[in-house]
This record gives C-alpha cells, sequence and structure tokens, in this order.
C-alpha cells in the first residue's frame, strides 16, 4: 500500500521509484514520487480539514496539472504510476481520502485500486469523456469524470470540491469512530451500574429481610415477656409456655424436664397431642432420663426427620420417641440449664424455621423467667442452697394430658 511522503520518502514499490524523475523539474516544490507538496503540512484544524490524496496517472503531465490544481488544499499528496503492487491490508485501512485516477491506467488497473484503497472519493480524468466511459467509471464509484484538456481554473474547481467532500467524508468518518468508541465506553459504565445497582437492590432485600425478621422476633419476644413476667410460680410459668407455643406452633407433643438438686431430669409438663393416653405420662418420664441430658449443653434449637436423624444424638434409646419429626433446645441461663424443652409430631408435619425461631426465642424467655421465680422463692436461702425444681409433698406443677 503507498505510504505519503510526510511519513516517509520511500518510493511505492518499482513502478513509483520510477515515476519520480519523470516529473518536470519546473513542478511547485519539485517532489519526487510518492512526496507530498509544500503546501501538505496539517493545518491546526486537524484531520477534519484537508483529505489525504493519493493520484495514479503515469503522465508527468497529468500530474502536474493535479498537483498545481490542488495546491494547499490537501493534507498530502501522494503520486504513484500504477496500482498493481498495492495490495490490502486488513491490520491498517488506507490512509487516503480521495484518489484520482488517469484513465491511461486502464480500467482493470483502476478497478484495483478502487478495491485496494477504498476512498471516501474517486474522481477520473479523461482525455476525450464519452457516455459509455463516464458510464464505466460511475460504476467502479466515481463521483466525477475530469477532462485533462479542462482549464486550470476549472480542474481547480473540480477538484478543491472533490477535496473538500472527502475531507467532510473523513471528518464524518472520524466522528461516528468517536461516537462508537463513547457508546462503547457509555455501554460498560451502564453495564458496571446496572451491576452496582443490582447488588445493592440484593443487599436492599437481604438488609429488607433481616430487618424483617428482627421486627418479627421482636414483637414475639415482646409479646412472650410480656406473658411469663406476669407469672411468679414454676406451675404457671411452665402452662403459659406451652400455651404460647401451641398457638405459635401448632399443635405437637411436648414436655418440659426440669433438672432437680441431684442433676437427674424429671418431668416438669407436657402435651399429649397423638400419644396413647394411658402411656403418655410413662413415655415422658422415661424420656426425661433419655432426652433431658442429651441437649442440656445446647443452646440453639435442633430439629431432626425421622428416626435415623434422632438416633445420631440418643443413640438405641431414639426407638422411644419413633419415627417422629422432633425439635430440642436447652434452656439456660448464666450457664447453667434451668430446663429442656422438647417437641414431637408426625413427619408429615415437620417443624421448619420459623418454628425453630419462635422455639429458640421461647427458650431465652423461659430461662429468664424461671431464673426470677427461682430468686423469688429463695431469696432467704443462700444461693448453694437453693437446688433444683423438686415439688413439696402434695404439690403439682399442673401437667398437662
Amino acid at each position: 500500500m503507498p505510504r505519503r511522503t510526510s511519513e516517509t520518502n520511500r518510493p511505492l514499490g518499482q513502478h513509483a521509484a520510477n515515476f519520480g524523475p519523470q516529473l518536470p523539474s519546473d513542478l511547485p516544490g519539485d517532489l519526487p514520487s510518492g512526496s507530498s507538496s509544500p503546501g501538505d503540512t496539517p493545518t491546526p484544524s486537524g484531520d477534519a480539514a484537508k483529505p489525504r490524496v493519493l493520484v495514479l496517472t503515469p503522465r508527468r503531465a497529468v500530474a502536474r496539472r493535479v498537483k498545481l490544481a490542488l495546491g494547499g488544499a490537501a493534507e498530502s499528496i501522494t503520486f504513484a504510476r500504477s496500482a498493481s503492487e498495492l495490495t490490502p491490508d486488513a491490520s491498517n485501512p488506507s490512509d487516503h481520502d480521495l484518489l484520482i485516477l488517469d484513465s491511461a491506467i486502464g480500467l482493470a488497473d483502476a478497478r484495483l485500486a478502487g478495491e485496494t484503497i477504498k476512498p471516501g472519493v474517486l474522481v477520473a480524468i479523461e482525455d476525450r469523456p464519452t457516455l459509455e466511459g463516464t458510464v464505466a467509471w460511475m460504476r467502479l464509484g466515481a463521483s466525477d469524470v475530469l477532462t485533462a484538456g479542462d482549464g486550470r481554473d476549472a480542474l481547480r474547481e473540480r477538484l478543491s470540491d472533490a477535496a473538500r467532500r472527502a475531507a467532510e467524508l473523513r471528518s464524518q468518518s472520524n466522528e461516528a469512530a468517536r461516537l462508537k468508541r463513547l457508546c462503547k465506553h457509555m455501554h460498560r459504565a451502564h453495564n458496571e451500574v446496572s451491576g452496582q445497582v443490582s447488588d445493592l437492590c440484593s443487599d436492599m432485600v437481604a438488609a429488607y429481610a433481616d430487618l424483617n425478621e428482627q421486627m418479627s422476633e421482636t414483637v414475639l419476644a415482646t409479646e412472650l415477656n410480656g406473658l411469663l413476667r406476669q407469672e411468679l410460680d414454676v406451675e404457671s410459668v411452665l402452662r403459659t409456655l406451652l400455651e404460647f407455643l401451641l398457638a405459635k406452633i401448632g399443635t405437637t407433643n411436648a414436655a418440659i424436664f426440669l433438672p432437680s438438686s441431684n442433676g437427674d431430669f424429671g418431668l416438669g409438663a407436657y402435651i399429649n397431642y397423638d400419644c396413647p393416653r394411658d402411656t403418655a405420662e410413662p413415655l415422658m418420664d422415661q424420656l426425661a432420663s433419655i432426652v433431658a441430658p442429651a441437649f442440656e449443653e445446647t443452646r440453639d434449637v435442633q430439629r431432626f426427620l425421622g428416626e435415623d436423624e434422632l438416633r445420631s444424638v440418643l443413640g438405641e434409646d431414639a426407638h422411644w420417641m419413633g419415627d417422629v419429626a422432633a425439635s430440642a433446645v436447652g434452656c439456660r441461663q448464666d450457664e447453667e440449664c434451668l430446663a429442656v424443652l422438647v417437641l414431637f409430631r408426625s413427619t408429615a408435619r415437620p417443624f421448619d424455621a420459623e418454628h425453630a425461631r419462635v422455639l429458640q426465642t421461647a427458650s431465652r424467655l423461659f430461662a429468664a423467667q424461671l431464673a426470677r421465680v427461682i430468686r423469688v422463692h429463695h431469696r432467704h436461702l443462700p444461693e448453694e442452697e437453693w437446688g433444683g425444681f423438686e415439688a413439696e409433698e402434695g404439690e403439682d406443677w399442673g401437667m398437662a394430658a
């Protein structure tokens, strides 16, 4: 591909190398082949002001007339005798905006030049234009066909007009390229903002879910705490808690195991939902020695579905509960276990995360109220003599059936 001599003084191949010396010495500037005219220095207005011109002609007289006609209207003027050695370079598009073809190079070479250079404006020069020849040039993409014998003013006017159109096209092309780059930047920025908005929305949804859960837990805790703090004896506290759990979790078997002074657990209260009536209390008493010790150290609610999962904690004693869905938690206050709470029912109605949340809050508030009741009932005794929750003779804690 030919190159402007504003960048280098090397000729454009063998033909171009032979072309330079044949130019008449009286041409302005006396430039060799592939060189630019004296008026080719880019103006401060930049690429949009003047076009880059490539002239293909084997005739020095035509080259001289074109050069004189264009004068300083072009950023650069490059001359060559033939396009046969020009090859397209996909990685470096054409550097020329205006292509001027002399009919003396022939239509085949002209077609090769047009396909190789791909200029914005193409102008042909004929000695004697004919309708057939003009149509042929137009099919090659020529926007104007000049006559070699036209006067200097006419040639200057038409070539200057072609140069102006080529400069405008290049300016439009540069602006289009700029807008494409701007669109790409905007597209990337849009994607980044969209990603940030998406992340923000996700964070807001998560924050709202957390806030909603905290508010629900606060409402739940306020409701239960208001009920429990009204009761100052163990039996009432146990009954209030079980009634609250039935209302929030639904029908279920439930048992509350309380520790004694010797470290063993006894049945404090229970709810029988679907166990045989005559075996319910013996079953609960049996679970006091099996289930309660297994969960007295826990602070978080444990959920199980089926006997196989229960066996992982209770071992072979899991058969006492059978194939049920169960939830259990230790009710601890100041590092001491004050009760163990166990719920179980059919695996067709397992306990979900919401049930576990209710049970977790209930176990915390229940332990706090039990500790308050103990302080009230034993305030006249030293703390080391408080003991457990053994019922006094004749006293019943109201176990439910």
